[in-house]
């Protein structure tokens, strides 16, 4: 199987959630992009961010 990316120029926000909640909270992003990868069973996330200091980390 070949590795799929797709991109986006909508996407502002990008949230990693976990069953502890909220771990990861970047705004301000512009031009994501999703890849998987390995048969499907790796996820990646490219971020293009306009402003670094909207960047959180929980």
């Amino acid at each position: 199987m070949q590795d799929k990316i797709e991109a986006t120029t909508e996407v502002t926000r990008v949230e990693i959630i976990s069953e502890k909640g909220r771990e990861f909270v970047k705004h301000g992003c512009h031009s994501v992009e999703i890849a998987t990868q390995d048969n499907g069973r790796t996820l990646k996330i490219f971020l293009n961010r306009e402003l670094d200091q909207n960047t959180q980390k929980i």
